[in-house]
């Protein structure tokens, strides 16, 4: 995954621009579990393989259409060409670790009854139901990592499982960035944490957010976290006065509060394929501080505060940035995907 921030700061008189770039090295990768399972529900055999994500995957996992599923169906093509396709959800799961290697491990298991796959299966995968689009696939691979099939009778049924892993990176990123001539250094750093630090009914658990609804379906894994359904929302990026990183695995800093420091807007859009675009903005009343602002919490995963899963994210800037009355505050990050078996 790439982020790159870019920060302006928008004078009432004119307007001047921090940019910088950042490398978060994060991939999508993943893994297929092929099941063939005769008339007495007993498994006969079994089949494991990594995944390919192809392009267009990608650019499906961070779309900003809120309803666009970037994978809810199996999909199998036989030695004949012949594609066939289920949505026939059985079982999901998620699970986040609490100890490092940190990352989100999302599986779910589609199911073809006895009969809708007959023949020798050469390539599994799950994507669209709609139009049979490969959100990751794989060619059937034997024990000895050859390429080959899976014979399927017409008395068998046939289970895709497919996990999807998201790895939560954590390192301290440090980048520069430019203040009226002024260099300010920022470090970033994601939070592996319980994140109850926004006043939410239930504590939200540190990942990405791979849930969906029953599916895969349109829920954003990166995206910056807002509450759409009021002007203070639980989940809004958060200014500080203060300059210390939050403990990787404790509870999230909240010292160096002060009034009015919430984000005013925040928002996320399509960054084209494979990437989503995060703005948050403080608008001239807003963020103010003495001494300035020392660092920002923010976090991606889902909007409101449903207990979805979302990951806690600090920046913090030396010195300080200078905001006053006189000026906004717009942070945009990117985020990009890439593919990583």
């Amino acid at each position: 995954m790439k982020i790159s921030p870019n920060v302006s700061i928008f004078s009432l008189k004119s307007s001047n621009i921090l940019s910088s770039s950042l490398d978060l090295n994060m991939g999508v990768r993943g893994e297929y579990l092929v099941r063939k399972i005769n008339r007495k529900g007993e498994i006969v055999a079994e089949v494991h393989v990594n995944n390919t994500v192809t392009t267009e995957g990608l650019s499906l996992l961070t779309e900003s259409g809120s309803l666009l599923a970037w994978s809810d169906a199996a999909i199998v093509v036989l030695d004949d060409n012949s594609k066939k396709t289920t949505n026939n959800l059985i079982e999901t799961s998620n699970v986040n670790s609490s100890e490092p290697p940190y990352r989100c491990t999302r599986t779910s298991i589609f199911e073809f009854s006895a009969g809708e796959v007959v023949g020798n299966v050469v390539l599994i995968g799950t994507g669209r139901h709609s139009n049979g689009t490969f959100f990751a696939y794989s060619p059937v691979i034997n024990g000895f990592g050859e390429i080959s099939n899976l014979p399927v009778n017409s008395d068998e049924k046939l289970q895709i499982l497919y996990s999807i892993v998201l790895d939560i990176p954590t390192e301290t990123y440090i980048f520069n960035l430019m203040f009226q001539q002024t260099p300010v250094e920022c470090s970033i750093r994601a939070q592996n944490i319980v994140d109850n630090s926004f006043s939410q009914t239930n504590p939200i658990e540190t990942g990405w957010n791979l849930n969906g609804s029953s599916t895969f379906s349109g829920r954003y894994p990166v995206r910056l976290a807002k509450d759409s359904l009021s002007s203070t929302g639980c989940a809004r990026p958060i200014a500080y006065s203060d300059t210390i990183l939050s403990n990787l695995t404790g509870t999230p800093r909240n010292l160096g509060t002060f009034s009015n420091n919430e984000a005013t807007t925040v928002d996320t859009i399509s960054g084209g394929p494979a990437s989503s675009i995060g703005k948050m903005y403080w608008q001239p009343s807003d963020g103010n501080v003495e001494g300035g602002i020392g660092r920002i919490c923010f976090r991606t995963g889902r909007d409101g505060a449903n207990g979805f899963p979302t990951t806690n994210w600090n920046m913090v800037f030396s010195p300080k940035i200078p905001k006053n009355i006189y000026y906004g505050l717009e942070i945009e990050i990117i985020f990009t995907f890439s593919e990583n078996p």
